[in-house]
């Protein structure tokens, strides 16, 4: 299997009626969309979770990368450089937490024989996805408080006024690189992964026989099938 994974261009999906999910399709020479089946065993999944992880990553480091390019234009508003980093925050965090779908998760073995400041550094990543960004825990990341500022002159002794004292983090610009390296070490670890599961579902593929594959296998019901396009309209429309 090649680490860098085929990724065809998708133009058909299916919404799988046992599934619940939506499988690409593709057409034959005569323009009939081809049958498929759903590959449901556990070395299947966990392959489809590390590929599924290694994506996240990549657009983890577009991000990032693209991130350092913009982060000193003053053109561009500050909501736009911190979608990036954030987003890759949080495609990174879903490498590593429960998803019961996905088949497999990374945990902090991996770090295992590097540096603590490598360690230290993925579980700074991780404090700012779960205190911050996905939860309102308290933490540096955030302050939200409500004060009475006093004068100064103790004479009067009347609060000054009432403020909101809101603080959200909006940028890590001094570690952008610190984050390439770190999602590019973890996406090394997931490439070694991939490449291992090749040959384990291979053989359990050819455990499949042909039989079984054109007996179970679905065929799509044209009038179902949607253009991604379509799919993606639709959502935005409900």
């Amino acid at each position: 299997m090649n680490k860098d994974i085929p990724n065809p261009k998708i133009e058909f999906l299916y919404p799988d009626p046992d599934e619940d999910c939506l499988v690409p399709v593709s057409k034959d020479d005569g323009g009939s969309f081809c049958s498929y089946y759903l590959l449901k065993e556990g070395i299947f999944k966990k392959a489809a979770g590390y590929i599924s992880m290694k994506l996240d990553l990549v657009d983890c480091i577009a991000g990032i990368e693209l991130l350092q390019k913009i982060k000193d234009d003053i053109q561009l508003p500050q909501i736009v450089k911190t979608s990036l980093l954030f987003t890759s925050i949080f495609k990174y965090a879903r490498c590593f937490t429960e998803g019961e779908d996905r088949g497999t998760q990374l945990n902090v073995k991996l770090f295992k024989g590097l540096s603590k400041e490598v360690k230290n550094f993925h579980e700074r990543t991780m404090a700012l996805r779960h205190l911050y960004l996905a939860h309102a825990h308290k933490s540096s990341h955030e302050t939200r408080a409500m004060v009475i500022t006093l004068n100064q002159d103790y004479s009067i002794k009347l609060p000054k006024e009432i403020r909101a004292v809101m603080y959200r983090q909006m940028d890590d610009d001094a570690n952008l690189q610190y984050y390439i390296e770190l999602f590019r070490l973890v996406e090394s670890h997931v490439e070694r992964k991939i490449s291992e599961s090749s040959l384990p579902m291979q053989k359990a593929a050819d455990k499949i026989s042909f039989g079984d594959l054109q007996a179970k296998g679905r065929t799509p019901i044209d009038s179902y099938v949607h253009s991604v396009k379509e799919i993606w309209t639709e959502e935005l429309k409900n």
